[in-house]
């Protein structure tokens, strides 16, 4: 059974719908496809830095993950 969607991802896929909508209606790509960080990007509604950090921390073996959240205050 698929897992449920948090917010952030569920507007990716929004995102992704509308862009992919965007190039059919334009009868093509709307950028080149070489560009493929950039295709990334613009598809997906975030920068060219966050998905070239993504794709480090995949070359490098780290996998993806979020950042380590600060700790609670109440907490400590």
């Amino acid at each position: 059974m698929p897992k449920p969607l948090h917010k952030d991802a569920k507007q990716m896929v929004a995102n992704l719908v509308d862009y992919f909508a965007k190039e059919r209606d334009s009868g093509g790509p709307l950028l080149p496809l070489t560009a493929v960080q950039d295709r990334v990007a613009a598809a997906l509604g975030v920068c060219v830095r966050t998905v070239n950090s993504v794709v480090q921390q995949i070359k490098t073996g780290e996998g993806v993950h979020s950042p380590k959240r600060p700790p609670n205050k109440a907490s400590v």
